[in-house]
């Protein structure tokens, strides 16, 4: 319990850290002032606190935390530590959905959210693709998921290319989605992403007890009174959920998913009773530290956020790989 109290005391430093660090140098008693005052302070410091930087920092920590979640949803359901919350192809459908927003001029539509709505659409169907080339009579193959999740996720990059090649349009915002970043992070978006998001994670974590009997094997939960076809399922949809919700707004943030499961299943435990959340809140201090850095460390350029995750965890990855360490 204590490494939970610890985790959170984490996230919360990292979340003040991360309100009084930015592009615009401002003082830390003003900012702090500015928190004690509220939302209705009505000054300028008000306004960058309240309306810029509170939210996408509370945007950040949301998506580590559905994204973790997702990817130990993932690899406890397919039973591989490799397995990652975009192999379902929600990566691809989301850029497709949100790629023809875009370049087809109607993002703006539906009080902005055209794009994310698309995006989200568009993400789940890519999923439910896969979850459909991988069931054979009311049973779903695991051991084909992998594959056909690659196979479905090439071909919707491939449409993103096409579409790119085709757009006679500056596509910069494309690009730049594509990579990631929580720049247009409002209270709205953040609103909307968190009850979605949200029961895509407590879905994940209803399934807590009946993954650590899968992780025995398909025929030994059987016997033990577990419904495998249910918890199958239901990881696949409820993680597609989460992440489906994370990346309709903020775009790709890759290896979160795939690392920080990882990383809580060495530290904590096994049991995704105590993983789910573990590794949903090592993903919140990633996000906010990661969004922190990229937007303070080349002003006034802000780097992407997936370009700072994929710039660590490649070589984590590289490197826990070669020391043959990775947790199963």
């Amino acid at each position: 319990m204590s490494r939970f109290l610890w985790l959170l005391l984490a996230l919360v430093a990292a979340m003040l850290v991360s309100v009084f660090i930015g592009a615009e140098r401002l003082a830390v008693a003003d900012v702090w002032q500015s928190l004690l005052s509220g939302p209705n302070g009505g000054d300028s410091i008000g306004t960058i606190v309240w309306q810029l930087r509170l939210p996408r920092i509370l945007a950040a920590a949301a998506c580590g935390w559905m994204l973790a979640a997702a990817g130990v949803g993932f690899q406890g359901v397919l039973r591989n530590p490799l397995a990652d919350p975009y192999i379902t192809g929600v990566a691809g459908g989301a850029a497709v959905g949100a790629s023809c927003a875009v370049l087809f001029g109607f993002a703006t539509a539906l009080g902005g959210f055209a794009a994310p709505v698309a995006a989200f659409v568009f993400a789940f169907g890519g999923a439910l693709l896969v979850f459909g080339l991988v069931r054979r009579a009311g049973r779903m193959n695991v051991a084909s998921f992998l594959l056909a999740g690659i196979a479905i996720g090439s071909m919707l990059w491939a449409i993103i290319t096409l579409l790119l090649l085709v757009a006679h349009q500056p596509f910069e915002r494309i690009l730049y989605w594509l990579m990631g970043s929580f720049q247009q992070a409002t209270w709205e978006t953040l609103s909307v992403m968190a009850i979605v998001g949200g029961v895509g994670v407590l879905g994940l974590w209803r399934l807590a007890r009946p993954l650590d009997v899968y992780a025995l094997g398909e025929e030994s939960a059987a016997h033990l009174g577990v419904d495998v076809e249910r918890v199958k399922r239901g990881a696949l949809l409820f993680g597609s959920l989460a992440t489906a919700a994370a990346v309709s707004f903020f775009g790709i943030i890759g290896f979160v998913g795939l690392i920080v499961p990882h990383l809580a299943r060495r530290m904590f435990s096994p049991r995704h009773a105590l993983l789910f959340p573990s590794a949903g809140l090592m993903g919140a201090i990633l996000l906010v530290l990661a969004d922190t850095l990229a937007r303070s460390a080349l002003p006034p350029t802000e780097i992407p956020v997936g370009v700072l995750t994929a710039l660590v965890g490649g070589p984590f990855l590289v490197a826990i790989v070669r020391k043959g360490t990775l947790a199963a």
